[in-house]
């Protein structure tokens, strides 16, 4: 009998995957240039990222054995995302989110959330994204807030009575994850790419990037006008009203002790992070130290600790470093920023096609490497773009944000893949409204982008 659920043989999504396979193998045997391994691999992984037609893990591992095997690079290089500090921070996450889960800690949260913003679910859509970026000030990397909100907002969709899969339900966990993370990029200490980018500036051009002339160029558009965007199309893909027979009061029960707990050490955890600049620990160890302080304590139980750890995001974790270590290794993505000089349409005076320019490229570069990735790349030939292009050299610099910051694949940033381990929403949720996000982006908020460079004299 055959079962009416099973999918087509062959699919669009199969055939993209196909391809990207038959042109990895050409890339792969027939060498036509130095890294010509690694490109092959690079456009497997991305592609089967992309179309999503295996679990992301599997590629990801797929990718680090295969580099391994053919000597892409070196073991410590295809490896260096499991002893990255990226890793462990997720490593923490994980058990920090499934212990605020776990004591009911989210839940108590959840509620005194809905209590504040239950008037209309616009509103509460609005207040969320809000939430983020002002979360975004205080904690210094977006994966460890996902990580802490992620739960919060699954416990919210219940207290606020929304079934899984309702428009609510999505909306609110988008709201609260994008809030968070897309706007992160118009504030300097908020994500990792961007503090790569203003270490890799001071290295490599001697620029010092100070924190309020990154947040004038940047927090305006990227931030204020990012998070409102993300509020409009959020409310109105996935349009709900707040159920009436929910009320979502605040328990009046006072906190269990391991809540109480819990909440200290969380407290601890926030100090630590905020405080990084002083004591030089940085939020990764913060955040493993937690982890491992929550299961020493019993407030997660050690029996649970196997439950809690996604073992398959740490693995994409992982994979995604790998990808990007193994790029920024490779004579191909060196060639590739490098030609950007001589092959994009850039020249001095043309200023509106050179800003589209830079910031596709800098988004071109994030899809295949991801967002830490391309601040490596594109800041040492930074001044020979600027030569092409007639902008500053600090513009250049900072101009890569307005395209790293552009997510069109839930790959291009690992917060977003972290949250979506961590939460029900599907891929293809996610795809679609970071796709739609790009669009309006592009068409509207770019160019908006574009005269607020031209008023501060940028460019």
């Amino acid at each position: 009998m055959v079962d009416p659920d099973t999918s087509p043989l062959i699919t669009p999504a199969r055939l993209i995957a196909a391809a990207s396979v038959l042109t990895g193998l050409i890339l792969i045997i027939a060498q036509p240039a130095a890294g010509a391994t690694t490109a092959g691999l690079t456009v497997f992984v991305i592609t089967f990222w992309a179309v999503n037609v295996i679990p992301a893990y599997l590629s990801a591992l797929i990718f680090m054995l295969l580099a391994v095997v053919l000597n892409a690079a070196p073991p410590e290089v295809v490896f260096a995302g499991f002893t990255s500090a990226a890793f462990w921070l997720v490593f923490g996450g994980l058990i920090i989110g499934a212990a605020i889960e776990h004591t009911g800690l989210a839940e108590r949260i959840a509620q005194g959330i809905a209590g504040r913003l239950r008037a209309s679910y616009p509103l509460l859509i609005a207040g969320l994204v809000v939430l983020g970026i002002v979360l975004a000030f205080l904690m210094p990397s977006s994966v460890g807030r996902v990580v802490l909100l992620t739960p919060i907002l699954m416990a919210l969709t219940e207290s606020l009575g929304f079934q899984r899969g309702s428009s609510g339900h999505t909306g609110i966990l988008l709201a609260g994850i994008c809030g968070t993370v897309l706007p992160s990029y118009g504030i300097l200490t908020a994500n990792v790419p961007n503090v790569v980018l203003a270490g890799a500036a001071e290295s490599v051009h001697g620029i010092m990037i100070g924190y309020s002339e990154y947040l004038l160029a940047h927090f305006p558009v990227l931030s204020l006008l990012r998070g409102a965007f993300i509020v409009g199309l959020v409310t109105v893909l996935f349009p709900d009203r707040l159920p009436e027979e929910h009320t979502a009061e605040l328990s009046g029960s006072r906190l269990s002790g391991q809540q109480r707990l819990l909440l200290v050490l969380l407290v601890v955890a926030l100090a630590l992070w905020l405080t990084d600049a002083v004591h030089g620990i940085a939020a990764a160890w913060v955040a493993a130290g937690t982890g491992l302080l929550i299961v020493l304590t019993g407030i997660l139980p050690a029996e649970k600790m196997h439950t809690a750890i996604n073992y398959p995001v740490l693995f994409f974790v992982a994979g995604i470093i790998s990808v990007g270590e193994v790029l920024s290794t490779s004579p191909w993505m060196s060639v590739l920023a490098q030609a950007a000089e001589t092959v994009l349409p850039m020249s001095p005076g043309a200023e509106l096609l050179n800003f589209f320019t830079l910031a596709g490229t800098a988004t071109v570069l994030s899809i295949i490497g991801t967002t830490p990735t391309v601040p490596a790349l594109i800041t040492p030939v930074a001044a020979e773009l600027a030569a092409a292009t007639g902008f500053s050299i600090r513009a250049i610099v900072l101009l890569q944000t307005v395209g790293m910051g552009l997510l069109i694949f839930p790959h291009q940033a690992p917060p977003i893949v972290v949250a979506l381990a961590l939460s029900d929403l599907r891929f293809e949720q996610m795809l679609r409204f970071l796709l739609l996000l790009a669009a309006a982006t592009i068409v509207f908020m770019l160019p908006l982008d574009f005269l607020w460079w031209q008023l501060l004299g940028w460019i």
